[in-house]
């Protein structure tokens, strides 16, 4: 007889409220979104913004973090990065200073790189007075010549490209 711990019992009512609230978020607008001034440490000029997002109601909501492992566990990952990214241009963009955005891409969106570049050939013609940057995860884990490649599939779409955690 296999026996079952409080804790296991809590992740698993702690999963299932994480997929619940992903389960709402793909399907409505309930994303809060911000974005976060980025600063060159060397002259302390603005070098554009991060945009941030997360769930509407974060206070009743699993964190993202937690969001993301049970997208990733849904193979929803992607689409939840996608989301979050059109989601938050479309409700911050004019209300920053025309200018530099970074942008979050998930690992997993790199695997359907057409749908990936396509998400983003979207978003450029949309918003074409931000310059856009996307950060590339360093645990996206691809060869330095995929680097080369998206790194210039990316450029023919106006888009630049930061490489996020590295070092």
């Amino acid at each position: 007889m296999q026996t079952t711990t409080q804790s296991e019992v809590d992740e698993t009512r702690f999963t299932k409220f994480a997929r619940a609230r992903l389960d709402g978020l793909l399907r409505s607008r309930s994303v809060l979104t911000a974005v976060q001034p980025m600063v060159d440490l060397e002259t302390t000029d603005l070098a554009g913004h991060e945009l941030l997002a997360r769930p509407l109601n974060i206070a009743s909501s699993p964190t993202v973090r937690k969001l993301l492992q049970v997208a990733e566990s849904q193979g929803l990952a992607a689409e939840l990065s996608r989301r979050l990214r059109r989601e938050g241009l479309e409700k911050t963009a004019g209300r920053i200073v025309p200018g530099r955005i970074f942008l979050n891409t998930h690992p997993t969106e790199l695997i359907h790189r057409r749908r990936f570049l396509q998400s983003l050939r979207q978003l450029a013609e949309c918003y074409r007075d931000l310059e856009m940057v996307v950060e590339i995860p360093e645990h996206a884990a691809l060869t330095l010549e995929e680097y080369v490649e998206l790194r210039d599939q990316l450029h023919a779409l106006g888009v630049a490209v930061a490489f996020d955690e590295f070092g």
